[in-house]
């Protein structure tokens, strides 16, 4: 899997840390976890690319990678799906639930945006926070 960065955490604000980690860790693995799938079983490589931008007062961190397979969009949540079983009996889908939370706790939100990139498909996440000025 290649990875692009151009991510800057966000300057000094209110924004705990930890809520900051919340995100890419759950983000970072989601997406680590489809562009590997796409390395082990396509001729491409997976790629995740992430990166973040200020406009005040809100702060974006964008998380960018290919996937193969369909992606099912819940209608309750409108969140995917869970693609893959667990094999130690933990519950998944929780990661962009949590994501979600970190987002509202700032007054933010998160979108996702499905779209095809190169003849595969491109799962876009953008988490906004208001971190003030």
């Amino acid at each position: 899997v290649t990875v692009e960065t151009d991510f800057r955490s966000p300057p000094e604000t209110k924004v705990d840390a930890y809520d900051i980690a919340v995100i890419l860790n759950n983000a970072l693995e989601n997406a680590v976890r489809a562009a590997s799938i796409v390395s082990e079983n396509e001729t491409r490589t997976g790629y995740v690319r992430l990166r973040s931008w200020r406009k005040e007062p809100l702060y974006f961190i964008e998380i960018e990678n290919n996937y193969t397979g369909e992606l099912v969009m819940d209608e309750q949540t409108d969140l995917p799906l869970p693609s893959h079983s667990s094999k130690d009996g933990a519950e998944h889908g929780l990661g962009l639930r949590n994501i979600r939370t970190c987002a509202e706790k700032y007054l933010g939100t998160m979108d996702i945006d499905l779209s095809t990139k190169d003849g595969r498909g491109c799962f876009t996440l953008t988490v906004m926070l208001n971190i003030g000025k």
